[in-house]
């Protein structure tokens, strides 16, 4: 079997589709609760799934040739976001197999670096995708599926991150206070709720190691890193810049008020030297 996988902007034909949660327990709760899926139904070829505002569309068939003329006009391509490809195979495949799937070519080195390789499943990544064989000649689908969800997980934290980034940037240029504010402490809550180094229940041996597998390869975690440090530092910048512009503006208001002291001051004296003339008669 081959998924195609295709981050796509919101659709109000999405709703149209019937909503469910996914069924798989190994994820953190606060995690899981910020994923939904969407399908005509349970045997419909093509699903959209949810994580955190961001939507995926994963579009199946027998071999990628029949996913590609599969008609998905309905919906939009996320800005320049590629297309990605999960690979489900029923028995285990040579490595040159796996490199001609994943990159029509033999020059993907498969190592520890980017694979899984355990008695039941193997696992290996790419930059478009990945490659899962059952070893025992059994269906391991239901694996598969894991695995499915644990890189568009991935992909989801990238994006958002990619998101916030542009956003701090855009606040940056505006020098706009309180969007950087903003978000900097929607951050703070993302982390809070949604985002973990590992967000699987650690007793879950397999699915716990594929995702650090998974995080490493698509640098989830120095892009995660990189959206913080950023936010923080460009925080730090417009906060200084604020304080600047709110001590000048105090200095200008209370040397308008020394001003306005004087010119009153001053209104003082005359009105008192003009009551002394009339008093004496000069």
């Amino acid at each position: 079997m081959v998924y195609k996988i295709v981050p796509i902007k919101y659709n109000s034909k999405i709703e149209q589709l019937q909503k469910n949660n996914i069924k798989h327990k190994f994820l953190y709760q606060s995690v899981k609760d910020e994923i939904a899926l969407y399908e005509e139904n349970q045997n419909s070829n093509i699903k959209i799934y949810s994580f955190f505002g961001f939507y995926f569309l994963v579009v199946s068939s027998q071999n990628k040739e029949i996913t590609e003329s599969i008609r998905i006009g309905d919906f939009e391509k996320l800005d320049d976001s590629q297309a990605y490809y999960g690979h489900y195979f029923n028995s285990i495949q040579a490595n040159e197999t796996i490199s001609q799937t994943l990159r029509n070519s033999n020059t993907l080195q498969i190592s520890e670096k980017n694979s899984y390789d355990n008695s039941d499943i193997n696992v290996v990544l790419s930059e478009n995708g990945f490659v899962l064989c059952s070893k025992l000649n059994l269906s391991a689908e239901d694996k598969f599926e894991r695995v499915l969800l644990l890189f568009l997980l991935a992909l989801a934290y990238n994006l958002k991150a990619e998101k916030l980034l542009q956003e701090v940037s855009k606040s940056y240029k505006n020098n706009s206070y309180d969007n950087m504010i903003k978000l900097r402490d929607e951050i703070y809550a993302f982390d809070l709720n949604c985002f973990f180094h590992n967000p699987v229940i650690q007793n879950k041996h397999q699915v716990y190691t594929i995702w650090n597998l998974i995080a490493k390869n698509y640098d989830v975690q120095v892009k995660h890193n990189e959206i913080k440090s950023q936010v923080s530092d460009l925080t730090n910048i417009i906060e200084s810049k604020h304080k600047a512009f709110l001590e000048e503006k105090t200095r200008k208001n209370e040397k308008a008020l020394t001003w306005i002291g004087l010119a009153i001051g001053l209104a003082s004296l005359v009105s008192v030297f003009k009551d002394l003339k009339e008093l004496l008669g000069l």
